[in-house]
């Protein structure tokens, strides 16, 4: 870093974030033990990022994540990027 101060060269570390989506992970509730679904919303704009858990991979479920997130952030963005939208399209 001394040697690139002194010469003027300028150094950048590239900051990248895996897109979002839904995952799965197995959860103790109650004692029992069962799939929990989330989702991911990431935004690296701002380097923050929210997750909820889901009761499953549904269309409903993927409205309830974006509200969910939006209530989070306090704002709704203009520009949204995902990496599966067939939950958006499929109604199922």
């Amino acid at each position: 870093m001394r040697e690139a101060k002194l010469s003027g060269q300028q150094m950048f570390v590239p900051l990248t974030h895996a897109p979002g989506d839904f995952g799965a992970a197995l959860v103790v509730i109650a004692g029992g033990e069962c799939k929990a679904h989330f989702m991911v919303f990431d935004r690296p704009h701002s380097d923050d990022g929210f997750v909820c858990a889901l009761p499953a991979e549904t269309t409903a479920a993927f409205l309830e994540g974006h509200v969910r997130a939006f209530a989070y952030s306090g704002a709704v963005p203009t520009c949204i990027l995902y990496d599966n939208t067939k939950l958006a399209v499929s109604g199922t």
